[in-house]
C-alpha cells in the first residue's frame, strides 16, 4: 500500500517496479541531487560486490543525454540538495541463495540525509535500485530530484526468475549480459539457462570437445568456460544466481550422436517390442549402458561447479519412452532388471541414477526439475526434504478461438474473454490459461515439495508486438499461490511457503539476438512484480502507468524494450497517464476519466 501523506499528489506517486512493500511520501517535497552525488558505504571492509555496485548505481542517475519518462521530466525541485546516500549492509557475505534476505529500508529526509539499511549486500543493492527509480529528471534533463520518502521493502517470494533458451537459437554474450541488467532493474534474482537441447549443443566442454564441435550451429556460436564465468560473475554482482539446465534423458541429440561409446538409444520402426530391426534414428539417452552414466558423471562434474549457484536443473520433461520400448537391447536389459516392459520403471531408474550423480557433487546442489518428473512419480520421497524444486510449466495455455467480449474477470481467467481495468476487451485466437497448473501446485505442496511457477508466464505464448497492451495483463493477473490445497496442509501460510517463486520463460523458437530483448522486456517486468510485490498489489491501471515508466528506464539505460503503452494514449493535463481500455481488437484507446487528452507519447516527451 502506498501511503500518501499531506501535500502528496497523484503526480508524486512513485513509479517504482516492482512496487515496494510500503512507501511513505513526506509532504510532497523533493531534494535536488547534487551533480557530485554518490552512494557511500561506511564499512571499510565492505564486500567487493557492494563496492563495485556503488559507482554503478550512481552512473544510472546521470547521463549525458537523459531520456527520462514524460512523467518524470515534469518534476521540479524544492531547492534543497542531497550530496550522498549512506549504504549500510549489516553483513559483507557474498553468499547468495533462495534463503538470502533481500529486504532493505530507504530513508530520504528533509534534513538532506539519505540512508539505505539492509541485512545483506543484495538488499542494499535493491535499495539503491529503488532510489534510482524514485529519482526523476527535470529542467534540461541533466538534473535529478528525489521525493522525501520512507521505503520498507522485501520480496513476497524468494525466487523471481527468467529462463533463456540458447539451444534453439544462439544468443551472443552481449544479449545475456544486457538481459541480466534488465533483470536487476526489476529485482529478479535467478537466471535459468536452458543451455543445450536436441537442436544444438553450444557448450564448449573441455572433457568432450566433440559435443560442440558437432553440435553447435557454428564454431563461433559456443559458450566457453571463460564466457560462462563472465556471465556468472556479472550476474552475481547484480544479485542474480545462474542455474544451468542440461535436459535429459529426452531433448537430446545434437552433439551427443558424436560420442563414443554411444550414449543415445537407437529407435526402431514398428510397435513397441515388435522386434523390428529397421533403425529410424536415435532418441533418449540409453539407460541400459554404463557408458551413459559415466558420461553424465564426468560432464556434470565439469558443468555444475562452473555456475557456483548450488543449483542444477536436470530437465526431465517430455521423455519419449517409446524409443526405449522399441529397442530390443533396452527391453532385454529392462526385463533382466525386473522392470518387464514398464518404461515408467526404466525412467525411474534413470532418474535415480541421475539424482545420485548430482548428489555426489563436492558442494551441495539443489535440484530443479520440470513437473513431468514429479507427476510421473519419478522422485523419491526424500527429494522433498532435500529441497528439490518443481518447475510447473504446463496447464497454462491453450488456443482460444472464441471471439466474444466481456463476461469474465482477468484474475486467473479460465475462459477466452476477459475484462480488465475499467473496460471490456476482445481476445481472438490467443493463448489463455486453462488453470490446470493449480492442480500440480497443490499436489506438489501436499507432497511437501517446493514449486516455482512458469506455466502462465511463457512470454513466447503471449500475443506480443502490436497487441502488447492486451497481452501483459494476462501475465500480471496470475497469483501463483491461488490454488486449493488438501485439508491438513497447514493453512495459507504453508501453502504460500510451498511457492518459491515465478519464472518468465522465453523459448527461442521465434527469437534471435535481434528481437530477444524487446520480446522479453518489458513483459517480464509484469512477472517480476508478481513475484516481489504484496498479494494485494493488483491494479492493472496503476501498473500500466508504472510499466510505461520502467520501460523508459530500461531504454534510458541503453536496453531494448518495446513500448508498454499504445502510441495514441491519453494523458491528464499534468502529464500523468490516464486509465485506459482497449476498444476492439485494433486496440483503439479512449479516455476513461474526465480531463484526459490524446497525446502521442514517447520516453523523450509528448505532445
Amino acid at each position: 500500500m502506498l501511503t500518501l501523506l499531506a501535500g502528496a499528489t497523484v503526480a508524486t506517486v512513485p513509479s517504482v517496479v516492482p512496487e515496494p512493500f510500503r512507501v511513505e511520501l513526506h509532504d510532497g517535497s523533493y531534494l535536488t541531487l547534487d551533480t557530485s552525488f554518490t552512494f557511500r558505504t561506511t564499512t571499510a571492509a565492505a564486500s567487493p560486490i557492494l563496492h563495485a555496485a556503488l559507482p554503478r548505481f550512481r552512473s544510472l542517475l546521470f547521463f549525458k543525454d537523459d531520456n527520462s519518462s514524460t512523467e518524470s521530466r515534469r518534476t521540479t525541485s524544492a531547492g534543497a540538495t542531497l550530496s550522498f546516500c549512506a549504504v549500510h549492509a549489516l553483513s559483507d557475505s557474498a553468499a547468495l541463495s533462495s534463503t538470502t534476505n533481500e529486504s532493505y529500508v530507504l530513508e530520504i529526509a528533509a534534513s538532506g540525509s539519505c540512508t539505505i539499511t539492509a541485512p545483506t549486500i543484495y538488499g542494499a543493492m535493491h535499495g539503491m535500485e529503488t532510489f534510482v527509480q524514485l529519482s526523476s529528471a527535470f529542467g534540461n534533463g541533466l538534473q535529478r530530484s528525489i521525493p522525501l520518502a520512507s521505503v520498507t521493502d522485501q520480496p513476497r517470494f524468494p525466487l523471481r526468475a527468467t529462463m533463456i533458451d540458447t539451444a534453439r537459437r544462439f544468443l551472443p554474450l552481449e544479449n545475456i549480459l544486457h538481459h541480466l541488467d534488465a533483470m536487476s532493474c526489476v529485482k529478479m534474482n535467478l537466471l535459468h539457462w536452458h543451455l543445450v537441447d536436441s537442436q544444438s549443443w553450444p557448450y564448449a566442454s573441455l572433457l568432450y570437445p566433440e559435443l560442440s564441435r558437432h553440435g553447435a550451429y557454428s564454431p563461433s556460436e559456443v559458450y566457453t568456460q571463460k564466457d560462462i564465468a563472465e556471465v556468472v560473475l556479472y550476474a552475481r554482482q547484480r544479485g542474480i544466481m545462474v542455474i544451468p539446465e542440461i535436459d535429459t534423458p529426452g531433448h537430446v541429440w545434437a552433439g551427443l550422436a558424436a560420442l563414443e561409446p554411444a550414449v543415445l538409444t537407437t529407435c526402431f520402426d514398428g510397435p513397441p517390442g515388435g522386434g523390428s530391426k529397421i533403425a529410424v534414428g536415435t532418441g533418449t539417452l540409453d539407460p541400459s549402458k554404463n557408458a551413459t552414466f559415466d558420461f553424465l558423471t564426468a560432464l556434470l562434474g565439469e558443468v555444475i561447479p562452473l555456475f557456483g549457484s548450488g543449483m542444477f536443473m536436470i530437465g526431465g520433461d517430455e521423455v519419449p519412452t517409446d524409443c526405449w520400448a522399441s529397442n530390443p537391447g533396452v527391453l532385454a536389459w529392462a526385463k533382466a532388471r525386473g522392470f518387464g516392459s514398464d518404461m515408467a520403471k526404466v525412467n525411474r531408474y534413470y532418474t535415480e541414477q541421475l539424482l545420485a550423480i548430482v548428489a555426489a557433487q563436492k558442494t551441495h546442489t539443489q535440484i530443479m526439475c520440470w513437473e513431468d518428473v514429479f507427476n510421473s512419480g519419478l522422485l523419491p520421497a526424500s527429494s522433498a526434504n532435500d529441497g528439490t524444486l518443481i518447475n510447473v510449466w504446463s496447464g497454462g495455455w491453450e488456443w482460444c478461438d472464441k471471439e466474444t467480449s466481456g463476461s469474465s474477470i482477468i484474475r486467473d481467467n479460465t475462459t477466452c474473454s476477459a475484462t480488465y481495468g475499467d473496460g471490456g476487451g476482445w481476445f481472438g485466437k490467443m493463448h489463455i490459461r486453462d488453470g490446470s497448473w493449480r492442480k500440480t501446485m497443490a499436489k506438489a505442496a501436499a507432497a511437501g515439495f517446493k514449486t516455482i511457477l512458469s506455466s502462465p508466464f511463457y512470454i513466447n505464448a503471449q500475443n506480443m508486438g502490436s497487441n502488447f497492451d492486451e497481452a501483459w495483463p494476462y501475465l500480471y493477473a496470475i497469483d501463483p499461490a491461488n490454488f486449493t490445497t488438501p485439508p491438513g496442509l497447514g493453512g495459507v501460510e504453508k501453502k504460500e511457503a510451498s511457492v518459491q517463486g515465478v519464472e518468465a520463460c522465453l523459448w527461442s523458437s521465434w527469437v534471435n539476438k535481434d528481437n530477444f530483448a524487446n520480446r522479453f522486456w518489458p513483459a517480464a517486468a509484469s512477472v517480476a512484480e508478481r513475484g516481489w510485490s504484496r498479494k494485494d498489489v493488483t491494479s492493472i491501471d496503476d501498473f500500466r502507468r508504472r510499466l510505461h515508466t520502467v520501460t523508459c528506464e530500461l531504454q534510458r539505460r541503453g536496453l531494448r524494450a518495446e513500448p508498454a503503452i499504445f502510441g495514441g494514449s491519453f494523458f491528464h493535463a499534468n502529464g500523468t497517464l490516464c486509465s485506459q481500455r482497449p476498444r476492439g481488437h485494433v486496440n483503439v484507446m479512449g479516455p476513461s476519466a474526465p480531463g484526459c487528452l490524446p497525446r502521442f507519447s514517447t520516453c523523450d516527451g509528448f505532445r
